[in-house]
């Protein structure tokens, strides 16, 4: 499989056939700082970087969604690689596309924040729209439900996500906001009598002169012996992965305009990893259950 094609399959909902969760497992996050380090120094690059990423796919060679989660970064360093060497193309657009593919990965991703700042050494335009702190703020209202959600934990827990990435979000009241994060959250049944399940459910918007412009949708299950460990796995995947969708637009809409091409964020999606049903309103999607045995940090 093509390092394109294995990135295209990095969604969390397909209609049928396979997909790949892109969110990184903590087990390999250090290869893959490893594989970034390496990648961006001049004197190793990019054949070094999925050098070390292969070292970590045969040290985890029995698990496959270890060895998915690793695959995902090496097509996504072979694109890079390919992309900023692409003559056809002009060299703002080649670095626009090469970060970009960190919109098929996990929002707290090791080397997002600096091919960011990569990408606007190269990017006389988008440096004018991001190249300050104060022009990477994001103006976002929250709504929720659910009496089990707190709405403080909910900002902390996305707030972070996207400063992994080197953004910022901005809670504001909903006529001033420019995105709006709608969270819900539920417990359901479990496949397991002795854990509690909860389902979160993130709405996804995008504001402009008062109109809605852009919906997305996706949703998470987990479980856990207490129902508040499983509501926070479930924000903390879909801060990683919403949260990413969520950034991925806004900069669409501002400095990276071929984030904007057709079909790259226009579809619902959603996992249901405790179910395995798909969901009506949020999208498709099935998985064995995921237990969550503590909350994230």
């Amino acid at each position: 499989m093509s390092a394109a094609a294995l990135l295209a399959l990095a969604v969390v909902a397909q209609p049928g056939g396979e997909r790949i969760d892109p969110a990184l497992p903590d087990a390999v996050r250090p290869a893959v700082q490893s594989a970034i380090d390496a990648e961006l120094d001049p004197k190793r690059g990019p054949s070094n970087a999925q050098a070390v990423l292969d070292a970590a796919m045969a040290k985890h060679q029995a698990s496959n969604d270890l060895v998915l989660a690793l695959r995902l970064r090496h097509a996504a360093i072979e694109l890079r690689r390919i992309l900023v060497r692409d003559d056809a193309l002009p060299e703002p657009i080649r670095y626009e596309k090469a970060y970009t593919t960190f919109a098929r990965l996990d929002l707290t991703d090791p080397g997002a924040k600096a091919w960011l700042e990569r990408t606007l050494e190269h990017h006389p335009y988008a440096k004018k729209k991001l190249g300050k702190k104060a022009q990477r703020a994001l103006k976002v209202a929250l709504l929720w439900r659910g009496p089990d959600l707190d709405k403080k934990n909910v900002e902390k827990i996305f707030a972070d996500a996207v400063e992994k990435a080197g953004f910022a979000l901005e809670f504001v009241p909903l006529k001033k906001a420019e995105m709006i994060l709608k969270v819900g959250a539920e417990s359901t049944r479990s496949n397991d009598p002795s854990r509690r399940a909860a389902r979160v459910s993130l709405g996804l918007e995008s504001v402009r002169d008062g109109k809605i412009i852009w919906r997305h949708s996706l949703f998470r299950t987990e479980s856990a012996k207490d129902l508040r460990v499983a509501i926070e796995g479930a924000l903390d995947w879909l801060a990683r992965i919403g949260g990413r969708d969520l950034l991925f637009r806004w900069l669409g809409e501002r400095a990276f305009h071929t984030i904007l091409e057709p079909g790259r964020f226009s579809v619902s999606t959603g996992l249901d990893l405790e179910r395995g049903a798909a969901d009506p309103h949020a999208g498709h999607g099935h998985a064995p259950e995921r237990p969550t045995k503590k909350a994230p940090r």
